[in-house]
């Protein structure tokens, strides 16, 4: 369960798994205050559970299932993962999240969602400004700005994090405000 100690903005990222209201999980985490603060009182055991916990993943969560990624979020693997909300997927072309869950695209919702992963745990503190390769093997560009540990201080892509540090089992995951997208894949044309 997440507590959060946060403006109201921030209320709507992380639902606590004791309830609460989904509807409002359209807010742009982009809003979010670079003095927020999460407290985690349990982490989850995988990433899965933490998806469950945690209604705003459930667009990411069910295209997770829909291909062979699905066992790096249970509790053995260790993964980093870069996540976008809900209100993320809804801001894609109108239809793409439907044509990504078509079985003929599977190829392409694979490679899109494996450019949120990498091996191993990255905190934000292990952020560094320069090049990863991402599990799908397409490279990002990451910038750090001046002020570690503040919310959206880290850019890929020059897309925000705009919640770092979220940990479940052996793995991390950080909220991105926007869906990455590899250079090269046009979700436009499914």
């Amino acid at each position: 369960m997440f507590k959060v100690l946060a403006p109201l903005s921030v209320v709507v990222l992380l639902v606590s798994c004791s309830g609460g209201d989904s509807s409002s999980s359209s807010t742009d985490p982009a809003d979010i205050s670079s003095d927020s603060t999460f407290v985690v009182e349990e982490v989850p055991e995988s990433m899965f559970d933490m998806f469950e916990d945690n209604e705003i993943f459930s667009v990411f969560a069910e295209l997770v299932k829909l291909t062979d990624l699905a066992p790096l979020f249970e509790a053995d693997g260790e993964i980093t993962a870069f996540i976008p909300p809900d209100a993320a997927f809804e801001r894609l072309p109108e239809g793409t999240i439907d044509k990504l869950k078509d079985p003929g695209n599977r190829e392409v919702l694979t490679r899109l969602l494996s450019y949120h992963l990498l091996d191993g745990k990255v905190t934000e503190a292990d952020v560094v400004t320069g090049t990863l390769v991402m599990k799908s093997g397409d490279e990002v560009a990451v910038e750090v700005g001046d002020q570690i540990g503040y919310l959206m201080n880290i850019k890929m892509n020059g897309i925000s994090v705009a919640v770092g540090d979220l940990f479940a089992g052996k793995s991390v995951a950080h909220v991105m405000s926007e869906v990455l997208v590899p250079s090269g894949l046009d979700l436009s044309s499914l």
